[in-house]
């Protein structure tokens, strides 16, 4: 067999050897840790167990010792662990913004549990409004507005 023939051989198994390595050991920590996330599950409103993505450890626990979920200026979601109830404050400035917070809020919530809007209507929530002497609206609402679709 020929000098040159062998040392190109030779040269293309290393490289197959060192692709096949990368995506042993390199391909899959990256890919399954996007797939295989911690879960654990948390109690609906009659009870039932529902399968969850880990919120709690990338939340803020907040100075009440809550998990806050995420904040920003349309919205806060947090959990009261001791209640088992997802609670919703939207900060909003005029009415005509309350259903597209709420959804945005809501939407935010089943990303982040990875969870259907099925299981969504059946979780403990509570939504309230801040009372900012400005908009006049109910102060606080029980269950999702996409549940009462």
């Amino acid at each position: 067999m020929n000098v040159k023939l062998k040392i190109i051989i030779g040269i293309s198994v290393v490289i197959l050897l060192g692709l096949i390595i990368y995506a042993l050991f390199y391909l899959p920590k990256n890919e399954l840790s996007n797939i295989q996330q911690n879960t654990f599950t948390i109690k609906d409103i009659q009870g039932k167990d529902i399968k969850v993505v880990d919120f709690v450890s990338s939340a803020v626990i907040n100075f009440d010792n809550v998990p806050v979920l995420e904040s920003n200026d349309r919205y806060t979601i947090q959990y009261d662990t001791k209640n088992n109830v997802f609670q919703i404050h939207l900060g909003i400035t005029d009415a005509k913004d309350l259903n597209d917070y709420r959804n945005e809020a809501e939407i935010f919530l089943i990303k982040k549990l990875n969870i259907s809007i099925e299981q969504l209507c059946t979780l403990p929530i509570v939504e309230t409004v801040f009372d900012n002497g400005i908009v006049v609206l109910p102060v606080y609402n029980y269950g999702a507005v996409n549940c009462s679709k």
